[in-house]
């Protein structure tokens, strides 16, 4: 069985619109998907990984969690570690979101959200112990840190330059405030801010010296982390006595570190708590934030980096004209994608619509052979019966072509026109030779009711029965209308 050819046309052009429409949908719904899948979202939470809870990092944070969670929405919970290594060991697992870290820990991975202090390296020997120079540790019971702890790091490089190794001190992984209850205890290296409680609480004893870092000056040539510094006389004595008299030390940088995919809205949150809320009224070394270029280099954080630089944002200009072009770019594909459909779609419109049209115009042409065969039945005719038979079915032809097609292209077709015209040209034909037999004297059976009609003279009057003149005349008209029918047949 063969299936015609404008059946298959109209399949394949149903199935690609179907086809069409899916993808579209299907389009539209992606884009929905991927749009909610990769729109950032604040966590509810977050964590800061920052030192021992008698610590100045811990009481930093404990001082801050507050502003950033009415800055963000978002809860900040202070994680006690034991310092810098552990921190970033803790940023690195995913188990904090932030950490506080010494500038002497390699934290090149990660970027920065905001220096926060000087951290200050001091070395505390206690009084009678005969320590007057780092060299004179070697081999005594001396507090490097903890295990993990940023103080143990910078305690390793301070030794290291004189070539100490730290495994020859004993009781080496204390805490320094162990000196205040462990007597065997003779010195500690300690990192720290000077607004440290533990260290205030050790030196005003006065029990400990200051010992001086004699090769400052060559250490912070050799560690770009490390600064040389003049602690001045009485910083930690209420009487001025701690120290009797300026002593040279070092310094590090406390850092705020983060990974750099944080969202840019919890790094500004954490900035601003730090630099907007007057932490500085309960920690004065805290930087004051025209201070951090100098404390600060190139691995701030995008958001870190449009804060402190607000008004030499290329990075960020430069960021948004390239989202800008690749936003052009995709914009531009997709106008190119549409107008491709669109031109598809119009040329597929356009040949489904010359299908309809030359089908109708097939079945326009049955109806004009149908006509034109109606017209060639009754040429010639003059039967009054033939004519009404013809004029009826030339009016059914009409009426089922106008029934036809209606609402369709075909109606401002010329070849309609030209069909309209014709049934009513031979409709009034028909008409004409109908009139002109019933002028003529023929009775003629209306089409609409099946009833005769009488011819013209016998609207005139009726005669008796007995009246045979007039009988006769009618008789012999009769005879005379047949013989003329006859002579024109």
């Amino acid at each position: 069985m063969k299936i015609p050819v404008q059946k298959l046309q109209d399949v394949n052009s149903t199935t690609i619109r179907r086809w069409i429409a899916r993808f579209m949908v299907l389009l539209l719904i992606s884009s929905i998907v991927i749009f909610v899948v990769t729109l950032e979202r604040l966590p509810d939470e977050i964590r800061v990984s920052s030192g021992k809870s008698s610590g100045l990092y811990h009481k930093v944070v404990s001082q801050i969690i507050d502003s950033v969670h009415q800055r963000s929405g978002v809860s900040v919970v202070n994680v006690e570690s034991n310092g810098s290594l552990a921190n970033l060991s803790a940023l690195e697992s995913g188990e904090a979101e932030f950490a506080i870290v010494q500038g002497t820990v390699d934290f090149s991975r990660y970027s920065i959200v905001t220096p926060l202090y000087p951290d200050v390296i001091l070395v505390i020997a206690r009084k009678g112990s005969g320590i007057r120079s780092i060299r004179d540790l070697r081999g005594k019971s001396v507090s490097i840190g903890p295990e993990g702890s940023g103080m143990r790091q910078s305690a390793s490089k301070l030794l290291n330059h004189y070539g100490i190794d730290f495994k020859e001190l004993r009781n080496n992984e204390l805490y320094f405030d162990d000196l205040l209850s462990n007597e065997e205890l003779v010195a500690a290296i300690v990192t720290t801010g000077i607004e440290n409680g533990d260290l205030k609480r050790v030196l005003s004893t006065g029990q400990f010296d200051l010992i001086p870092i004699d090769d400052a000056n060559a250490i912070e040539l050799k560690n770009p982390f490390l600064k040389r510094m003049d602690i001045p006389q009485g910083l930690f004595g209420l009487e001025g006595d701690i120290p009797p008299q300026p002593v040279t030390v070092l310094t590090t940088t406390a850092f705020i570190i983060t990974r750099e995919d944080m969202h840019g809205t919890l790094v500004q949150a954490m900035v601003k708590s730090v630099h907007e809320d007057n932490l500085r009224l309960q920690f004065p070394s805290i930087f004051r934030r025209e201070e951090v270029p100098e404390w600060a280099g190139s691995s701030l954080h995008p958001a870190a980096l449009a804060y402190f630089y607000p008004a030499d944002n290329i990075a960020t200009v430069t960021q948004i004209i390239g989202s800008l072009n690749a936003l052009k770019e995709l914009i531009l594909a997709m106008i190119a994608v549409c107008y491709l459909f669109w031109t598809y779609w119009r040329k597929l419109m356009a040949r489904e619509a010359e299908a309809r049209l030359e089908k109708q115009r097939a079945i326009l042409d049955r109806f004009m052979e149908a006509t034109l065969n109606v017209e060639e039945a009754q040429s010639g005719s003059y039967d009054v019966q033939t004519l009404r038979e013809s004029l009826f079915r030339i009016t059914t032809i009409r009426l089922r072509a106008l029934k036809q097609f209606t609402g369709h292209e075909i109606r401002s077709d010329q070849r309609f026109s030209i069909f309209l015209t014709q049934c009513g040209d031979l409709i009034n034909k028909i008409q004409l030779k109908m009139v002109s037999q019933l002028t003529s004297g023929e009775e003629l059976v209306s089409i609409a009711r099946e009833y005769v009609v009488p011819p013209a003279s016998a609207k005139t009057g009726v005669k008796k029965e007995g009246d045979g003149a007039d009988a006769t005349s009618g008789s012999t008209s009769k005879s005379n209308s047949q013989t003329a029918k006859g002579k024109k047949n």
